[in-house]
């Protein structure tokens, strides 16, 4: 700081006002949790939240003055970084003049004069911006630490203790990504939801849900996420319980807490979202300069040459002109060629085949840099959609476990199910299932992975199984449907694969529910003698640029009637008449016997070309126990 001078106290000032600004930009979010905390209280008489508009604008009042404090921050470090950068371009300039005059010849005044403005601009980049974010972002962890050991004392101390620590990996570790935040919040709601204190539990829930995290990931990555993940588990699992009060896990308060520690995990995901909405703030990808390019080929080449002087001193502007139109020509065709340069310049150059040479390399070398840029900006981009749907998850799962269930009678049903692989292979490349969640939802799920074979069937029944976790789970279609679809993109850019899915969400209470398509083949609703097809227009999942909802179309079946789920390998929107036929004229009650017709008039229409697979749904005249064929 010495090139400071009396200005380094301005440089002081920025790091401590970085650092209250992000410990009072933490206060709002004490007073959502206050906010929520009145309410949970309070309900069902809401009247007696009193406070709540005095801790609505007392969290507004803190970040808005969060952001004062940080704009005051940014002043006193440009104030410091500009001194800095301006004493530093004078002492280099005083230094050159006290150097030999052939050191200044040997490098030119236009290269000298380029490093000194770029080292200078760097140094004043870094103490006027990344300083001051530095100490704001160590502030927070220490902020998030107090704040979670003061107000988080129960069971549901793991979700935001997990969410902590996951968050200072990531912000210690750098590059933009909040994988372990991501994996180690979402790990602590599934066993907080689902393990209910048994320890074995709690240790197969956690690597389940790591490994969920590590699958889409590439190799490096995931693999360093699973290490990790499996490597706490068998700590966990080691260490005697005394260590870890086993006896609260297995204490009978936790059926007690359960009501609690559901409420808790709804506002975890409210301050999850506005948590990382503060942090991941947007960045602005700066590109490198062109004329990178040839300043490192001129280094290459025109240093030892006897024209150097002439071309890059008296010849400056001409030569700068020549290589400025060049440039396009090079950058859009992604080589450079003698017709790319003006005569006047490829004439004058002696050396002018070696410098085309270099600048071809640099040319290679810049292109590549600039597509891995955009790969991890992609990339950052991702990861953060991942991150911000965990909130969606977080708060579906809490959705779901406060839900009530439901007292009232539920309809029976059979399911009739069968897969088809292609003529010629062993094994189905399309995967079903059919399950009931704790709310009285019956779940259809029909999946076609790309292909045939085991390579689709491995596609296909993995992006089933995951989906029947998050629904099993109490998370609700919408969401699950978005974190497999950006999932599966992941996936993609490896195996360059992507899998259909159709999925039905029904009630049992009221028979209606939701259809969702991702590139699915049409569904067929069979009511009497009319037959209703449901398509859609969307990609299949994996092929979703970003994470846009899945479509969905809201279905009201009835006591007597049919709902078919079927692949593209059995028919299609544009070669279908054959199966409405064949609905519309069915007078039988057996959906497997249905399944196996659909079936058989497939493979004479079509020749077995393709994985066939076909789910139908029945709903009996007459009450009874649900029967799946």
């Amino acid at each position: 700081m010495g090139y400071a001078g009396g200005h380094r106290v301005f440089t002081y000032a920025s790091l401590a006002l970085s650092a209250i600004s992000a410990l009072m930009a933490l206060i709002p979010f004490l007073y959502i949790w206050m906010i929520l905390r009145d309410v949970l209280a309070a309900a069902p008489d809401y009247a007696q939240t009193v406070n709540i508009p005095h801790y609505g604008w007392m969290a507004v009042l803190f970040a808005v003055l969060s952001y004062l404090v940080y704009v005051c921050a940014l002043l006193c470090s440009h104030l410091s970084a500009f001194r800095v950068a301006t004493n530093l371009r004078l002492a280099v300039t005083k230094h050159l003049a006290e150097l030999p005059l052939g050191f200044t010849e040997r490098f030119g005044s236009g290269q000298l004069r380029k490093i000194i403005q770029e080292s200078t601009g760097a140094a004043e980049t870094y103490l006027a911006h990344q300083l001051p974010d530095q100490a704001g972002a160590m502030a927070t962890q220490v902020g998030l630490l107090v704040l979670l050991f003061a107000f988080e004392r129960g069971s549901a101390f793991a979700i935001p203790a997990a969410l902590c620590i996951g968050l200072g990996m990531d912000l210690g570790a750098g590059g933009g990504s909040f994988v372990h935040a991501a994996s180690y919040a979402f790990s602590a709601v599934l066993v907080n939801v689902t393990a209910r204190g048994n320890r074995v539990a709690s240790a197969l829930w956690f690597a389940l849900s790591i490994l969920c995290f590590a699958l889409p990931m590439n190799a490096h990555a995931g693999l360093v996420l699973l290490y990790e993940g499996l490597a706490a588990t068998l700590l966990f699992l080691l260490i005697p319980s005394r260590f870890l009060r086993g006896k609260r896990l297995c204490s009978d308060e936790a059926a007690q807490e359960d009501a609690a520690v559901r409420r808790k995990i709804a506002a975890s995901a409210a301050a999850l979202r506005e948590l990382y909405d503060s942090i991941a703030r947007p960045r602005t990808l700066t590109e490198e300069n062109p004329a990178a390019i040839f300043d490192r080929a001129a280094e290459k080449v025109c240093r030892g040459c006897a024209l150097c002087s002439y071309c890059w001193e008296k010849e400056y502007q001409r030569t700068y002109t020549a290589l400025n139109d060049a440039t396009a020509a090079l950058l859009r065709r992604g080589q450079g060629r003698g017709e790319d340069f003006p005569s006047y310049f490829s004439e004058r150059c002696i050396h002018f085949s070696s410098f085309l040479s270099a600048v071809n390399g640099e040319l290679r070398a810049y292109l590549l840099r600039r597509q891995y840029r955009r790969l991890l900006e992609d990339d950052r981009a991702k990861a953060a959609s991942q991150y911000a749907q965990l909130s969606e998850l977080m708060q579906s799962a809490a959705d779901g476990a406060l839900r009530p269930v439901s007292t009232q009678p539920v309809h029976s049903y059979e399911i009739g199910l069968s897969l088809r692989p292609k003529r010629g292979e062993r094994v189905s490349g399309d995967s079903a299932a059919h399950f009931e969640t704790e709310d009285g939802t019956l779940c259809l799920l029909l999946s076609d992975g790309m292909g045939c074979g085991e390579a689709a069937q491995r596609e296909s029944s993995m992006a089933a199984r995951l989906l029947e976790r998050f629904l099993r789970a109490g998370i609700d279609a919408p969401p699950a449907l978005k974190t497999l679809n950006s999932a599966l993109s992941l996936r993609a850019e490896s195996t360059d694969s992507f899998t259909t899915v159709d999925l039905l969400t029904l009630s049992l209470q009221t028979l209606e529910g939701e259809l969702y398509k991702y590139g699915a083949a049409p569904s067929y609703l069979k009511r009497g003698g009319t037959v209703r097809r449901v398509t859609c227009s969307c990609l299949p999942a994996g092929l979703q640029e970003g994470s846009p909802p899945p479509e969905a179309t809201h279905i009201k079946l009835s006591p007597g009637c049919f709902f078919v789920m079927l692949s593209d390998g059995v028919a299609d929107s544009l070669d279908d008449e054959w199966l409405q036929n064949l609905l519309a004229g069915w007078e039988g009650h057996d959906p497997q016997q249905l399944v196996a017709a659909i079936l058989a008039d497939s493979m004479e229409k079509r020749g077995g070309t393709d994985d066939a697979g076909v789910l139908a749904l029945y709903i009996p005249e007459d009450s009874g126990g649900a029967q799946a064929v």
